[in-house]
């Protein structure tokens, strides 16, 4: 999640009132590590954790977790955090889910126009009992050429049938061309369009295992913390894994790439809020991280 959302009532709750000031910080920073991880307000098997493991992964001490307190339990190797906004976790993920699905959608609709008609109607009877991920992927493999052998027959077969039947009425000269402009080989793809699209979206946990290798040997000087990764993905899942240039909408083809822009507007944004005051009082103006939904992200 990138919001920690903390209701006024748990600051007057009696749980945290009796806590002492440290233990109301490491209580935020509880707080703050779940909502990260998005782990239901629960760290699991953390009971063997090291001092300085507890140090890097939640910013607290061992001896902060391992006090008794009201505002955290321990539950055999789990550590429990009070107040954590588990409705607010599923409904971000409902809302994600949601907008991947809308985005597989539009991805099947864009697909399909690309297909000609005759493939289209051969692979139709095949199409109709597949998962929406499953159809993706076979009509993602139908465009880029992988199911051209497979398909070409069955196409040609249908084609000469029709001519043949068509051969009294003069309609058999038509069937065979129709075969000739369906046995011209395809255009060379562009080195764009070569690359794999992102129409079923990238898992959230394979782009922060990859952020976490990334930010251990990258050279560019740019970090992605946690919170950046998901404010990403979170933006890229409800634009359908799509951009917008010159008006005309493509789907993220290398989202490394992407991240590492984001990533980089986001530090901007953060040394512009950081920065001083110039003479006249403004500050460096922000970076937009996403344009309007009409111009893609």
């Amino acid at each position: 999640m990138e919001w920690l959302n903390i209701r006024l009532t748990q600051l007057s709750a009696p749980e945290y009132l009796r806590s002492d000031p440290t233990e109301r910080a490491t209580w935020l920073q509880l707080l703050a590590h779940c909502a990260g991880q998005e782990n239901g307000g629960i760290i699991r098997d953390c009971a063997d954790w090291k001092d300085r493991v507890w140090q890097q992964i939640a910013g607290v001490t061992l001896k902060e977790v391992k006090a008794t307190c009201r505002l955290w339990t321990w539950d055999g190797t789990d550590l429990h955090i009070w107040g954590y906004p588990s409705e607010k976790e599923r409904l971000i993920r409902f809302n994600r889910a949601t907008g991947r699905t809308g985005g597989i959608t539009k991805a099947i609709n864009r697909l399909k126009a690309q297909i000609s008609p005759e493939v289209l109607a051969v692979l139709e009877p095949t199409l109709q009992d597949l998962e929406p991920e499953t159809l993706l992927a076979t009509l993602q493999a139908t465009v880029t050429g992988s199911l051209a052998k497979p398909l070409q027959p069955t196409v040609e077969g249908s084609l000469l049938r029709k001519g043949k039947e068509g051969e009294g009425k003069g309609n058999g000269k038509e069937g065979e061309e129709k075969v000739q402009q369906q046995q011209q080989p395809a255009a060379e793809p562009s080195a764009e369009a070569a690359k794999p699209s992102l129409d079923r979206g990238i898992d959230l946990n394979a782009a922060r295992t990859w952020a976490d290798t990334f930010n251990r040997s990258n050279t560019e000087g740019v970090n992605i913390p946690m919170p950046v990764i998901t404010a990403w993905h979170d933006d890229r899942s409800a634009n359908g894994w799509n951009t917008v240039r010159d008006g005309t909408e493509f789907p993220i083809r290398d989202w490394q790439a992407d991240l590492r822009r984001y990533a980089r507007k986001w530090q901007q944004n953060e040394r512009n809020v950081n920065a001083t005051p110039s003479r006249n009082g403004t500050r460096p103006t922000s970076v937009p991280l996403t344009t309007e939904k009409k111009a893609g992200w």
